[in-house]
């Protein structure tokens, strides 16, 4: 029957989220990264065998069970034929030789692929803004206690603000499978661990930085002036992003 993709994109969402609708765009944005708008498919688009064997494929490493949909597909998938791959990001390869020349050099583990961002999805400009302004602003103080870096750290709560994630535990949970973040943030695999408690201490002394206010303060008019609070990927009106990012009104 058509649709088995949309079937499997839908449980997979429904699975991974629990009716938790934040972790529920999460999911959506990741299968996006990998290839599958949930836009582009609808319960009459044909099966096709290469997409429902890479569908089924990325199903099985978050370990959802869909092999009944499978069953019920009109092809049956080839794991030789894959699909078309998603669009590629807008990247400096510049940047990200030099950056991955650098981990090199320091013995660390080597950086992620580039994850599959689209080149209009608004985070783009965001983390562009985000890391004009921390060069320009200073370096505030290093988490001391989870080890995170202070560009991390406030990055972070600019992400736990648009996404309306209101608890550390649940956002360093997200960071562990979430390419988006993981690519927003720019750290590698071996960069991924927080614990929730220290990560929160952390941040909370981060955004008590005259750093972090002059950041802030720039950053919420350039980023109004783009229109980027609207965009319907987040959930935070620029009035609630400014007054989470006090020190004492931060996300918990």
């Amino acid at each position: 029957m058509p649709g088995t993709i949309r079937k499997i994109i839908e449980r997979i969402k429904d699975k991974r989220s629990g009716g938790n609708s934040v972790v529920a765009l999460t999911v959506e944005t990741r299968l996006v990264l990998q290839g599958f708008d949930p836009q582009r498919y609808d319960y009459d688009t044909p099966d096709d065998a290469g997409r429902l064997a890479r569908i089924a494929e990325i199903a099985e490493e978050m370990q959802i069970e869909v092999s009944d949909l499978v069953q019920a597909a009109d092809v049956e998938p080839d794991p030789d034929a894959a699909p078309a791959p998603p669009p590629q990001p807008h990247a400096d390869p510049a940047t990200a030789a030099a950056r991955t020349a650098a981990v090199a050099a320091a013995g660390g583990p080597a950086p992620p692929p580039p994850a599959q961002v689209p080149d209009d999805h608004p985070l783009r400009r965001f983390r562009a803004i985000c890391d004009s302004l921390l060069e320009k602003e200073g370096h505030g103080p290093d988490g001391k206690q989870s080890g995170a870096g202070f560009d991390v750290l406030i990055k972070s709560s600019v992400l736990m603000a648009l996404y309306s994630i209101h608890k550390d535990a649940v956002f360093c949970d997200l960071l562990r499978h979430d390419a988006l973040f993981q690519w927003f943030l720019e750290l590698s695999p071996g960069e991924l661990e927080f614990e929730p408690r220290a990560f929160f201490q952390d941040r909370e002394q981060a955004l008590a930085s005259n750093e972090s206010r002059r950041f802030f303060d720039r950053l919420v008019p350039l980023a109004g002036r783009e229109k980027l609070f609207s965009a319907d990927l987040f959930q935070a009106s620029s009035a609630d992003f400014k007054s989470w990012m006090t020190p004492r009104g931060s996300l918990r």
